[in-house]
């Protein structure tokens, strides 16, 4: 192993439309321009072409023998790992995720020293490397070209069967024009009556939950309370389907204290919910799902927590 300073780029094989990679060619190019050695493997799928990190002072190749450091954004399979190197991605593995132990295990055997994205904390512990805004536009993005197909299938026609999955788009720029396009469509003709009103149910008010916002706020919409949201399916007439209505729940609209017998009647305290998680009963599936047509979820859940809804009857 070369002991100049070398770091590798891996090309991402997680899934068959990933495009992404763990560093853009001008953050290559400030490294190349203070003497790194930047070692890319080529990919054709990946967002940036081959020649812009070579334009940016990068060797594109598929040996990264020579890095010391490699970057990635998720795990790859664990026999391409390289003995003896520091290795940079989200591995999946610091909640002993079941399917992918034996990539850890490949790291203790090869002496892999690895950096999860998922463990760089500030002093305080907050998460510094995330899903963020992003995210949640492309996932709103997606969800919305879903709604698109499972209209159709359904023998409805909507302004959303034109909608393209987000990694389609050339730019956000791009994809927020064509969702402009679909917003005018709804305004002038709506969206079919048989499936109105159509509800989007925002969960969570982090980055994800906003990012999605962001896109939702491009069509037309009206942002609706919780009994509002209610009110809309007692009342139909009282809805217009020339927009959508969105409304964003927390945790009290998920879950009540098991000593609750009604929806309301205790005041909810979210940090005895979050310290003693096992006290609660879900509600969500009572009390929103029966009036939601699409479910946005930019929460966090692990296993402490009751779950939001299932698919069980």
């Amino acid at each position: 192993m070369s002991s100049r300073k070398c770091i590798g780029i891996l090309r991402e094989v997680k899934n068959k439309w990933e495009r992404r990679v763990a560093l853009s060619p001008s953050v290559v190019r400030s490294l190349t321009d203070k003497g790194v050695k930047v070692i890319v493997q080529p990919s054709d799928l990946r967002i940036y072409r081959d020649i812009e990190y070579e334009n940016a002072g990068a060797l594109v190749k598929d040996d990264l023998s020579e890095a010391n450091t490699i970057f990635g954004v998720k795990e790859f399979p664990h026999q391409q790992l390289i003995p003896d190197r520091s290795y940079i991605l989200f591995s999946h593995v610091i909640k002993a995720q079941p399917y992918n132990m034996p990539f850890l295990d490949a790291c203790l055997d090869k002496r892999i020293r690895l950096f999860d994205y998922e463990t760089i904390r500030s002093s305080s512990g907050q998460r510094l490397v995330y899903f963020g805004r992003f995210a949640g536009m492309a996932g709103l993005i997606d969800t919305m070209r879903g709604i698109g197909e499972r209209l159709l299938s359904l023998g409805y026609s909507s302004p959303f069967a034109g909608v393209s999955s987000s990694y389609m788009y050339p730019s956000l720029e791009a994809a927020k024009q064509a969702l402009l396009s679909v917003g005018k469509e709804i305004s002038e003709y709506g969206v079919p009556a048989a499936i109105s009103p159509m509800t989007f149910i925002f969960t969570g008010t982090g980055n994800v939950s906003q990012g999605a916002q962001e896109i939702f706020n491009l069509l037309p919409h009206e942002w609706v309370t919780v009994e509002q949201l209610q009110q809309l399916h007692l009342h139909p007439e009282r809805y217009d389907n020339k927009k959508l209505y969105g409304c964003i729940v927390s945790s009290e609209h998920m879950v009540q204290h098991q000593s609750s017998s009604a929806f309301g009647q205790q005041k909810f305290n979210k940090k005895h919910y979050y310290d003693h998680p096992d006290e609660y009963q879900p509600i969500f599936h009572q009390q929103i799902a029966p009036f939601m047509s699409v479910l946005v979820n930019g929460m966090y859940w692990d296993r402490r927590f009751p779950r939001l809804i299932t698919n069980h009857k």
